[in-house]
């Protein structure tokens, strides 16, 4: 069934079109303006209470292209155009089009069982390629992030806990819950588990570069990071950074079913039969779950904003046009590619330089993630501030006074610089004179001397008075 939708998609698909307008090192601009323009930066950059509370649009970046130009860019919260941005889950429309140039170059198939081409278990080689495209292996897995339990979160596992290390094994290691190939469910896991099928089928000499060769080259996404587990296998769920200019290129790319300057990147079809309703969801055992959810349509790693005559479901924004958008992002963010125009909202994380973005580990909290020459730095922790002594003078009466103080009128803290690099923090009594609360750096006693150190005291001992001798008179 994978091979005919392929199959017919290609038939469908056009050549690369002509007379196209292509970013060369950077997009060419044609930034509008008027009243338009004033509605949109109203609506995306207009906060609604604090970030804890995380209501209400909170944007950090927004892009847009239109017939090869940007017409509109901002960005605000501290962000500008150099920064990255972590894609979170889009990422995943990126890997599609990875495995898309891996089936064009003949590295694998569509119908492939996942052991051709990765080590697992014997029930699990029923699932194929495109079970994992289309999110339908029946891979037992708890896609769940803030609304439940942690510790019930088979993704939180996966990239933060015990699954961190070896992401692709950890996702082999739940087995089966459903029969391959005959219900969706959305999962990071199935994403992680096709990246490492990639890699094996691709072979040692691509393996490490392939996102690289194979998508972030070819069409000058010079800023594109893709982190990676402990064993090497990238993270295709969650982790790929760019710039907003980069990532519009991505969106750019599948505009342009596939080519980019003339030339047929991902194969043809292969954007057209990613944005169709995939064969697992049209099994049909997936529609209470989905209307449940209330996701949008899904693709292969796309969302797609069409209707669902089954279900008399109508497009999830009417408005919009029937195109798609990258895969949905976690943590209430959001960055999206899609056509007519190309847009990208983004926050970013840190900024490097292209030669030491090709890889980079995962920042789970352990064990610690294998580097590499190629690794960009970590960035630096912020050392936690640490409490200054008050000086020793007058202390036990500030205690004895903030005992006997009524409720709320107990010790302050306040904030001091305590050497060139380290934050430190004074603790203030506000009945207790200033001069006593230890202002300055507290003075080391002055150390004894003579015998007194050595019998451990602090002040010298007195010398008894020296003894005359007297003369008596016989």
């Amino acid at each position: 069934m994978h091979g005919r939708l392929l199959l017919a998609a290609r038939q469908a698909a056009a050549a690369c079109p002509a007379g196209v307008t292509w970013p060369a090192a950077d997009w060419p601009e044609a930034l509008a303006s008027g009243p338009t323009v004033e509605a949109a930066d109203e609506y995306l950059f207009t906060l609604t209470g604090p970030d804890e509370d995380r209501e209400g649009i909170r944007t950090d970046g927004v892009v847009i292209v239109h017939r090869g130009r940007v017409i509109y860019e901002r960005y605000a919260r501290g962000y500008a155009q150099h920064n990255r941005h972590l894609a979170w889950s889009v990422s995943k429309s990126f890997l599609n089009a990875m495995v898309g140039v891996g089936v064009g170059r003949g590295a694998l198939t569509v119908d492939d069982s996942i052991c051709d081409h990765y080590d697992a278990d014997g029930e699990l080689c029923d699932i194929t390629v495109g079970d994992l495209l289309d999110w339908g292996s029946g891979i037992d897995w708890n896609e769940g992030y803030e609304d439940e339990p942690y510790y019930l979160s088979s993704v939180i596992a996966m990239l933060y806990g015990i699954g961190s290390g070896d992401m692709a094994a950890f996702v082999a290691a739940q087995g089966l819950a459903e029969t391959p190939g005959t219900i969706y469910r959305y999962s990071s896991g199935d994403t992680v588990l096709l990246s490492a099928v990639l890699a094996g089928a691709l072979g040692p000499d691509l393996a490490d570069d392939y996102p690289w060769d194979f998508i972030f080259d070819p069409i000058g996404m010079k800023s594109a990071m893709f982190e990676r587990d402990q064993v090497g296998t990238y993270v295709g769920s969650s982790y790929v950074y760019a710039t907003p200019r980069d990532l519009a290129r991505f969106g750019y790319l599948f505009l342009r079913d596939g080519c980019w300057d003339g030339q047929q990147i991902v194969p043809e079809g292969w954007v057209a039969a990613s944005t169709q309703p995939n064969p697992s969801f049209q099994m049909g055992k997936s529609y209470e779950h989905f209307l449940r959810d209330g996701d949008a349509v899904p693709g292969r790693h796309w969302w797609l904003n069409l209707p669902v005559p089954e279900l008399a479901h109508e497009r999830r924004w009417p408005a919009a046009p029937p195109t798609p958008s990258p895969g949905s992002a976690t943590g209430g963010r959001r960055s999206s590619s899609s056509p007519r125009p190309t847009s990208s909202s983004c926050a970013p994380p840190t900024t490097a330089n292209r030669a030491s973005t090709r890889t980079a580990t995962s920042s789970s909290p352990s064990p610690s993630p294998r580097r590499t020459r190629r690794d960009p730095p970590r960035p630096a922790r912020p050392r936690r501030p640490r409490p200054r002594r008050v000086q020793r003078r007058g202390l036990r009466q500030q205690r004895r006074r903030a005992r006997r103080a009524p409720e709320g009128q107990g010790d302050v803290l306040l904030p001091v610089r305590d050497g060139a690099d380290r934050a430190g923090v004074r603790r203030l009594d506000p009945r207790v004179p200033e001069r006593r609360q230890g202002h300055d750096r507290p003075r080391e006693p002055a150390r004894p001397r003579g015998r007194a150190r050595l019998l451990g005291r602090r002040r010298p001992l007195r010398r008894p008075p020296r003894l005359r001798p007297r003369l008596i008179a016989g």
